[in-house]
Order: C-alpha cells, then sequence, then structure tokens
C-alpha cells in the first residue's frame, strides 16, 4: 500500500488511531478486533510525512497473536452454557459466561455457576461485572461474577433483585 486510504492487505476489518507527531508528521495504528474466542488480531503501524517521498510509509505489522484454543466451562447442575474459557499465548485467561437456568429456574445470590480447571485459575479472587436479566426478560441489573482461585465459579446477585435468569459476563 502506499496511501493512507488502503488497510493492510492481511487485515479484513479493523480500527485505527492517528497520531499528530509534529507538523509534517503524523502515525497511524491499525488493529484488527479481538476475535469471538477471545484471540487478538494483528497490529499494524504506518506513517505520513508530508516531506519525504513517498509520503506514506506504508502498513508494518508490529504484533501477531494466535487465537487461543476454546473450552466449555464445566458447569454447575441445573445451569445451560454456552460458557465457555480459554488462555491466551501470553498466559491471560479469558471467561466468557451467558448461562440461565431452564425452564424461568431463577439463580440464588453466592450460587455456583461452575468451576474453572486446574490450570487455568487465578492466583488470587476476581470479581468481574455481570448483566444479570429478569425473568422473560424484564429489567436488567448489574451483578457480580467471583472466580476464586480454587475455580470457583460463583454468582452474586444485585440486592434489589428477585428472578434472574440471564447471567452474562467476561472475565
Amino acid at each position: 500500500p502506499n496511501t493512507l486510504s488502503e488497510r493492510p492487505t492481511e487485515s479484513q476489518y479493523g480500527y485505527i488511531f492517528c497520531y499528530k507527531m509534529s507538523d509534517a508528521t503524523a502515525s497511524f495504528e491499525w488493529g484488527e478486533p479481538p476475535s469471538g474466542s477471545g484471540g487478538y488480531g494483528n497490529l499494524y503501524r504506518a506513517q505520513y510525512r508530508t516531506l519525504s517521498s513517498p509520503s506514506f510509509t506504508g502498513w508494518r505489522k508490529l504484533a501477531t497473536a494466535t487465537t487461543p484454543q476454546e473450552f466449555d466451562l464445566p458447569l454447575a447442575d441445573g445451569v445451560l452454557a454456552p460458557a465457555k474459557y480459554c488462555k491466551t499465548q501470553f498466559g491471560m485467561v479469558w471467561v466468557y459466561i451467558n448461562v440461565l437456568k431452564p425452564d424461568d429456574g431463577t439463580f440464588s445470590n453466592g450460587e455456583q455457576i461452575g468451576t474453572l480447571p486446574a490450570g487455568f485459575r487465578p492466583r488470587y479472587t476476581i470479581y468481574t461485572p455481570a448483566v444479570v436479566c429478569a425473568t422473560g426478560g424484564g429489567v436488567r441489573e448489574i451483578g457480580e461474577i467471583a472466580i476464586f482461585y480454587d475455580g470457583r465459579v460463583m454468582f452474586y446477585c444485585p440486592p434489589n433483585a428477585t428472578a434472574t435468569n440471564l447471567i452474562r459476563g467476561i472475565a
């Protein structure tokens, strides 16, 4: 590519950031969005210099990431999937939770959703927000998912929530 209007040839979709370096130079970064499985896309950089020929340097790949293998999260009895987890090439673990109870069942405050296997567990307990939907698709609230160092994945609902049947969260 020799003009800014061209995206990196290997990239289908992405986002772009522009940084003004000086009155004569701008730097651009093109990043591919994360995949649905938690993998990261490639990162590219280019510069435009009004005093150089050619003015546009073309895109250079800076970083490449491999999409990690996904696994189904072992769920507690009575909890329906999908819930997945993976570990990136950098050792970061992602947990995707989108679970519900069948037949308009409800989650209890402090209920165990599933168990994260050894090798994927955090060193310390982590807490992350979760969207909680009331039975029948009613009001959405913010709850909490806790992942304990022993692998337990627990759900904590807001104090005013009564009947929740859907939890969505990423940790």
